[in-house]
């Protein structure tokens, strides 16, 4: 497997260590100011004035100049469960269904202490838990 290249790398020429010069004058032409469509439109920002760097304007949302992960989701939740089904046919169109399910509904997602240590989540049974169900149903 490759290693990945860094997204601020220039593509070097073939045989040596430097750059080539396309990949440099594209680098050129990429961080040139250009004329920023989102003038006045973001107030209180960095990005509001009438010139904005072209590499920013190239992004999928131009409007978002950084991203971070403050609310990360950590935590998991999973099910076990045993189903056991009885069907039987009837005389005369008669159907009867009988149907049972033993399950554990299991989450990890808060921690045990202040401490976030998130190898080390509290495990518990989730809110909508339901332990058993039996399903009887018939039809003629």
């Amino acid at each position: 497997m490759k290693p990945r290249k860094a997204f601020d790398s220039l593509p070097a020429r073939r045989g040596t260590g430097r750059p080539s010069r396309c990949a440099i004058r594209a680098c050129a032409v990429v961080n040139k100011q250009a004329a920023n469509p989102f003038e006045d439109l973001l107030p209180g920002t960095a990005d509001n004035g009438s010139l904005a760097v072209r590499s920013q304007l190239l992004r999928t949302h131009p409007q978002f100049t950084s991203i971070s992960r403050a609310w990360n989701s950590i935590g998991q939740c999973w099910q076990d469960a045993l189903q056991v089904q009885l069907e039987k046919r009837l005389l005369h169109g008669m159907h009867l269904l009988a149907g049972h399910t033993l399950s554990k509904a299991t989450e990890a997602v808060g921690c045990q202490n202040a401490r976030v240590d998130i190898n080390n989540l509290a495990k518990a049974l989730t809110s909508f838990d339901t332990p058993q169900r039996f399903l009887l149903s018939g039809s003629y």
